[in-house]
């Protein structure tokens, strides 16, 4: 066999129909689970004072630990470590999100003591 029937061999086979394309189907992954922690806003002022916070959610996926906001979008991801809690992790990244977001408590409710003279 020489070369100009490998050229017609391959002649032959590029006339013929193509080979399907194979698609690689990946089963899909299944949904993280939301969680949430409690972000402590501000502290109680008093007795009858309960204080403010707000929930944080989260999820942990293959060793990511996702932020996301109330609809389950993602906003912030960060890669656990070894042996690190994830609920601990949510906890600070949410915490620190939230003084970002505020760095000097500006927009804070000033809860004072009522005045009084004596």
């Amino acid at each position: 066999m020489g070369w100009l029937d490998t050229l017609q061999r391959r002649g032959e086979q590029a006339r013929g129909e193509p080979e399907p394309v194979r698609q690689i189907v990946s089963a899909p992954r299944p949904q993280p689970e939301i969680k949430s922690v409690f972000v402590e806003t501000r502290r109680p002022y008093g007795p009858g004072d309960t204080g403010a916070g707000v929930a944080v959610f989260y999820s942990v996926q293959d060793g990511v630990l996702t932020i996301r906001d109330e609809g389950g979008k993602p906003k912030k991801t960060y890669f656990l470590k070894d042996g690190e809690d994830p609920r601990h992790a949510a906890h600070r990244i949410g915490r620190s999100s939230l003084i970002d977001a505020d760095p000097i408590g500006f927009n804070r409710p000033l809860n004072l003591p009522p005045l009084s003279i004596a």
